[in-house]
């Protein structure tokens, strides 16, 4: 689990990066802008929600996954994250329509299902007894 929580950190982080890069690029068109501005904070809460429960397993003798994220997932999902983060980097103008069909791109990831599975997980030994989350996160 601890694995796949480390994976989910960078892909979060990634994610969110991304995020602020088209919220700079948008400055001027201050509505459009803000869209992804509230999505890089989502992330941003995201990020916390994972080091939360990445702190509660490493002071639990640790939890088993019964998925795995292995090198061809992993490629499948971080790849092309990846190289839409490059191209939008490198890229001198984006418009409105190419940055929406980036966030469309990030937001239907395949990470997403692997974040509320760890998510959920870790809840239901919150529920079952452990205490991964404390109230209010």
């Amino acid at each position: 689990m601890k694995e796949i929580i480390d994976w989910l950190l960078q892909m979060e982080h990634l994610a969110g990066n991304l995020y602020l890069i088209l919220a700079d690029r948008f400055l001027e068109d201050e509505e459009f802008s803000r869209f992804p501005s509230d999505l890089a904070r989502d992330e941003k809460s995201h990020l916390q929600i994972i080091r939360t429960a990445k702190h509660r397993l490493l002071m639990e003798k640790g939890e088993r996954s019964e998925i795995t994220v292995d090198q061809s997932v992993k490629d499948r999902i971080e790849t092309p994250l990846r190289d839409i983060y490059e191209r939008v980097l490198s890229s001198q103008k984006i418009t409105r329509n190419n940055a929406l069909k980036i966030v469309v791109k990030v937001e239907f990831a395949e990470f997403n299902p692997i974040f509320l599975y760890t998510v959920n997980s870790l809840k239901k030994n919150e529920n079952d007894g452990h205490r991964f989350f404390q109230k209010g996160h």
